[in-house]
C-alpha cells in the first residue's frame, strides 16, 4: 500500500488522504470492520492503540485511547454516520482536546487491488488550521501509512 496523495483546501476546509492498496475492496473493509485489525493502524506507530468498543452501525461509536511512550493516554471516539461496507464509512471523530472532525472513507475496486479515499472536513478555518497545526496531517497520513501491515491475509 502507499499513500499516493495528501491534500488541503482551505476553502473547502477539507483533509484528504489517497492510499492505494494491492488488496481487494473486501479486505480493505476489514481494517474498519475489525476492531482488532483497526487497533493495529489507526493511532501513531510509537504509541499503543486499544480499542474499546466497536458498534459500527449508524448511530454506533468506536471508542479507543492510545497510550504513548512515556505512559500518557488520550481517548477519542466515532459517532459512526453511515456504514455501506465494503465501500463507504461516515463518522464523526471527537476527542477531548480537539474539535470535531467529519470523516468520509471511500473504498474502490481497481482491478485486483483498492483505492481508499479518506476525507476529514472541519467546521470552521479556525478548526483546520488549529489541527494542522499541532501535526494532525502528518498523524493521520503516517497511520494510513501503516495500515497495510495490518490488512488479512486472506480473502473474506
Amino acid at each position: 500500500m502507499t499513500v499516493t496523495a495528501v491534500r488541503t483546501d482551505a476553502g473547502t476546509r477539507t483533509l484528504e488522504i489517497e492510499a492505494e492498496f494491492e488488496a481487494g475492496a473486501e479486505r480493505v473493509w476489514r481494517l474498519w470492520s475489525e476492531p482488532e485489525r483497526l487497533a493495529r493502524w489507526w493511532g501513531p506507530p510509537e504509541h499503543g492503540f486499544t480499542v474499546t468498543s466497536h458498534d459500527l452501525r449508524p448511530g454506533g461509536e468506536v471508542a479507543y485511547f492510545s497510550t504513548s511512550p512515556a505512559g500518557a493516554t488520550c481517548h477519542g471516539s466515532w459517532r459512526v454516520v453511515a456504514v455501506e461496507p465494503p465501500r463507504r464509512l461516515s463518522f464523526v471523530l471527537r476527542g477531548p482536546t480537539i474539535p470535531d472532525v467529519d470523516v468520509e472513507v471511500a473504498i474502490e475496486a481497481r482491478g485486483e487491488g483498492a483505492r481508499m479515499t479518506t476525507t476529514m472536513s472541519f467546521a470552521s478555518g479556525a478548526a483546520m488550521e488549529e489541527l494542522l497545526a499541532i501535526g494532525f496531517d502528518r498523524g493521520i497520513t503516517t497511520a494510513v501509512g501503516q495500515a497495510d501491515a495490518a490488512l488479512p491475509a486472506d480473502p473474506p
